[in-house]
């Protein structure tokens, strides 16, 4: 049986990136899933495992790691084949470049400030429920009082930006200079670390999914951006892609039960 287990949930951003390289290796791996609309990822048993209480965390034997970039990082050094990592220096450093440029677009904001409909309802009710679920866990387990401390600081702050319209506007406002960017890099080269698949495009094809599904795909049209629009049908048609995103199905019962928690308390 495989060492490698993973916590994660179906639809998260940074558990896709991570399951993307899972698949693309071709690793065998053990899934854990968690219901974020229940507060799973908030029980005192994962939080001793991830003091964030976020996915992804990955645990290999007796090596645990919690942040999804330096999962990737570390998966990519375990199972070298394919290698997603150029071996040239220079590349390896505008990898990291369009790495570092992903981790500095506030995606959390992003997310839950852009859902429309139904979705966004149901995302914007469990931040709020979360802060109340901090506060009884936080009481509960004094022995974890830094970790949900720390973690109701940072959801009372998400709370906050993303029903604030002139904030989000600020926000939303960094994603057409970051695409300028990927456009101007795309029409040099094939991927983003030059003609080679890389960790950097692992990070982007999940971030561009999000980012469609958010109804911002019209940002990269063949009129607007074509070389994004082209890099694009090319991540989709990848075997990883279908894998662990397109075919990802989030289970009916956990479905039932996060709207059971976020609307109906229980």
């Amino acid at each position: 049986m495989t060492s490698i287990k993973l916590y994660h949930c179906p639809g998260s951003l940074y558990s896709q990136m991570v399951k993307l390289v899972l698949v693309e290796k071709n690793i065998q791996w053990q899934s854990h899933i968690l219901n974020l609309l229940t507060f799973e990822n908030l029980q005192p048993s994962y939080v001793r495992l991830n003091p964030q209480g976020v996915v992804p965390t990955l645990v290999d034997r007796d090596k645990i790691i919690c942040d999804s970039v330096e999962i990737m990082y570390y998966l990519d050094r375990k199972f070298p084949n394919p290698q997603l990592t150029p071996i040239e220096s220079g590349l390896q450093q505008k990898m990291h470049y369009w790495i570092d440029l992903h981790q500095h677009l506030p995606m959390g904001e992003i997310v839950y400030g852009n859902y429309k409909g139904f979705d966004g309802m149901v995302l914007r009710r469990s931040i709020q429920i979360k802060e109340k679920q901090i506060l009884r866990l936080l009481q509960a387990n004094p022995d974890l009082k830094k970790q949900y401390a720390d973690k109701l600081d940072s959801v009372k702050e998400l709370n906050k930006t993303i029903r604030d319209s002139q904030k989000m506007l600020q926000i939303n406002a960094q994603i057409e200079p970051t695409l300028d960017k990927l456009e101007y890099q795309l029409k040099q080269s094939e991927w983003l670390s030059n003609n080679n698949y890389s960790l950097a495009d692992v990070v982007w094809t999940a971030t561009l999914h999000h980012l469609e599904q958010l109804d911002f795909n019209h940002l990269w049209s063949q009129e607007k951006r074509p070389a994004i629009e082209n890099y694009w049908q090319r991540l989709k048609t990848r075997p990883n892609f279908k894998t662990a995103m397109q075919d990802e199905v989030i289970p009916l019962p956990m479905v039932l039960a996060g709207l059971g928690r976020v609307f109906l308390g229980f």
